[in-house]
């Protein structure tokens, strides 16, 4: 067997309403290589308002991509949309099992969605100590049908799922390894992603999404105002917390030259981030792989990014 001590590799996923991306990567000293990426645009209304309406062209458009790549049987990780997902913080008291924090999480989503029935997934993290002595813990839940049929597609194309994702956090993974590199800890900082036809603002507090915008690109004096209004709500949800690191890409340059307004009224400091220096395109890769098309694969690269533990006897 080649992975009894070491991860194998994941298939990273990215289901969009205009096709369908996967990216294969390598690690390597400081950063990764893109082995093998390839894009298979779907039909319209497969996918709308972030939810597939036509799982079986899902799979179909999904399979001819696994052929194409001679991927079949290989592991791989999907990500979400946000939209679909329910993330917060609750506070819990010390030393409670599985089963209880895993109630006390339906209990709040039943709380914010009054009337919900639907079977929930759930994951968890149990945080530091919060300033009343108890826990804070960060948890995700997504309707369990859903997940199910994403699940389904995959495996029916003949990838073996292994992870479900968030597509901001595989957005921030690529981001944040740009802006910090790997390993090191930090608290409250924020993400700017510009590509051509949106703006995402991600903020975070040490891992995990606190606060996430997205708005339509416009002109950048436009997306800059926009920018410092949602920093401004941001702010607002959460005043005891002040952003450090304001990190900015855009394969262009659209948007770094004005953040010094920014910078001069909230005191961030200011990173120009450059995926490509630890994102780099493997030798298999045709002409089409130039930075922006390469964009577009930062969510698949995000979520092959993922780990799976090592098996153990």
């Amino acid at each position: 067997m080649r992975y009894f001590f070491t991860s194998p590799p994941l298939i990273g996923i990215d289901i969009q309403s205009s096709a369908i991306r996967i990216a294969q990567l390598k690690k390597i000293a400081g950063g990764y290589l893109v082995e093998q990426a390839g894009a298979a645009d779907l039909p319209e209304g497969v996918m709308t308002d972030d939810r597939v309406r036509d799982w079986s062209c899902i799979t179909e458009v999904l399979s001819k991509l696994v052929h194409t790549y001679g991927l079949r049987g290989l592991a791989a990780a999907v990500s979400l949309p946000v939209s679909l997902v329910r993330m917060q913080y609750v506070a819990l008291p010390c030393g409670m099992p599985q089963a209880a924090i895993e109630s006390e999480i339906h209990a709040q989503v039943q709380k914010d969605f009054p009337g919900m029935r639907d079977a929930l997934c759930v994951d968890f993290k149990i945080g530091p100590e919060s300033s009343a002595g108890d826990p804070d813990v960060f948890f995700v839940a997504a309707r369990r049908e859903y997940v199910t049929q994403y699940m389904n597609a995959v495996n029916a194309a003949g990838l073996n799922l292994k992870i479900v994702d968030i597509d901001i956090h595989a957005l921030e993974r690529v981001l944040d390894m740009a802006a910090y590199g790997p390993g090191l800890n930090r608290e409250a900082h924020a993400i700017v992603y510009v590509i051509r036809e949106a703006v995402s603002l991600l903020i975070f507090w040490n891992d995990e999404i606190l606060f996430h915008q997205h708005w339509a690109r416009a002109e950048a004096d436009e997306n800059l105002a926009q920018l410092s209004s949602r920093i401004h709500l941001f702010h607002a949800a959460f005043p005891g917390k002040s952003i450090s690191v304001l990190g900015c890409y855009s394969p262009d340059g659209h948007l770094e030259s004005r953040l010094c307004a920014l910078q001069e009224k909230w005191k961030p400091q200011v990173r120009c981030l450059k995926p490509f220096s630890r994102l780099l395109p493997g030798a298999s890769l045709n002409e089409k792989w130039d930075q922006e098309y390469m964009t577009e694969f930062f969510v698949a690269c995000g979520s092959a990014m993922r780990e799976i533990p090592p098996w153990q006897p």
